[in-house]
């Protein structure tokens, strides 16, 4: 098979791996957008049916252009179906999406894609918070610049930190989360008492259940993302901080009071390297709390640079990232040798 624009694949000669902006079966066609704006940004390219697969706010038209139903905003970054009465409701409930979508205790939803790590709710009063980790992650062998990587929370002295999977993903194999108990590291089953008040059970097989106190209940959906549904009762997220907002009832007089409620979420949201929980080293796999590029710090005009060995664990994936601006044509951005032993 003759790869116009990509490769071969290993797996099977006579498929193709198609550049990003390329679909078909020999990779010649070009998705919607063309290359520098393939599917409108918003969007991944179906390189079998040239059709754009969009981000769920962008679902306007095929080419990821024009908000979807209900989503408005310059970047079609907010939708409002405002939930009333909600301080008379016994239990709440909020969402995260999994890469940077967001649905609050009220009824607002927003995109929020930025890497770090944020409380989705803190009570002082109850001594009990949520927090989130984004961080980018290798999905099926791709890069992704965003996921929902870690989930935490606590009560009553106790802190669980839950992980998305680092291994791939297999038909025939169980993936569970990674999950501490106060820095501890917790051994997943099919039923888990993760703490004196949370048992974490499977539903299905990217499915669990978190039970805790007072129909404290998460809905966690695994995947390199997490998602997460919360329910927790309204007494618990009353006069707090976090990005999914106090239950309390709200009004806004158009997008801009609502933006600048939203702003002010998330500037009162960032956790402090004092106070986060997140475990960053499991194992050989280690991460950095606040993953960075080094920007343009290196200038070459005919010249190399060469390491010495280095000598990796087995892994899955192992991503070599570089920021590289030509000057001119020509030449070897990016070789190795590597010297496997069977």
């Amino acid at each position: 098979m003759k790869c116009i624009f990509g490769t071969a694949d290993p797996g099977d000669r006579n498929l193709c791996i198609c550049m990003k902006g390329y679909w078909g079966s020999d990779c010649s066609q070009i998705c919607p957008g063309g290359l520098l704006n393939t599917c409108g940004g918003h969007g991944w390219c179906d390189t079998t049916t040239g059709r754009c697969q969009c981000d769920v706010n962008w679902e306007g038209d095929a080419n990821c252009t024009s908000c979807s139903p209900g989503w408005n905003g310059t970047n079609c970054q907010f939708a409002v179906k405002l939930v009333t009465g909600v301080t008379t409701k016994t239990v709440v409930t909020a969402s995260i999406g999994g890469y940077g979508y967001f649905t609050t205790f009220f009824g607002v939803s927003f995109t929020y894609r930025v890497v770090g790590e944020f409380y989705l709710l803190q009570s002082s009063l109850y001594n009990f918070f949520i927090q989130l980790r984004q961080a980018p992650c290798v999905t099926d062998a791709t890069y992704t610049s965003l996921c929902t990587t870690g989930f935490s929370f606590g009560l009553g002295g106790n802190h669980i930190v839950i992980r998305a999977p680092i291994t791939t993903f297999s038909r025939t194999v169980s993936v569970f989360p990674l999950v501490w108990l106060n820095g501890k590291f917790v051994q997943v089953d099919h039923r888990t008492q993760l703490s004196p008040d949370f048992i974490m059970v499977r539903i299905s097989t990217v499915t669990f259940h978190i039970y805790g106190p007072n129909r404290i209940k998460f809905v966690l959906t695994v995947g390199h993302s997490l998602s997460v549904t919360i329910n927790v009762p309204a007494i618990f997220c009353q006069n707090v901080t976090g990005l999914l907002g106090s239950c309390e009832d709200h009004s806004f007089n158009g997008t801009t009071s609502l933006e600048s409620y939203i702003t002010s979420l998330k500037i009162s949201s960032v956790v402090n390297e004092s106070q986060t929980l997140f475990i960053y080293k499991y194992l050989q796999y280690l991460e950095h709390r606040r993953p960075t590029g080094a920007g343009f710090n290196l200038f070459f005009r005919d010249h190399s640079v060469r390491s010495g060995p280095m000598f990796f664990p087995f892994v899955d994936v192992l991503t070599f990232e570089m920021l590289i601006k030509a000057q001119q044509s020509g030449g070897v951005i990016f070789s190795y040798l590597s010297h496997l032993k069977t």
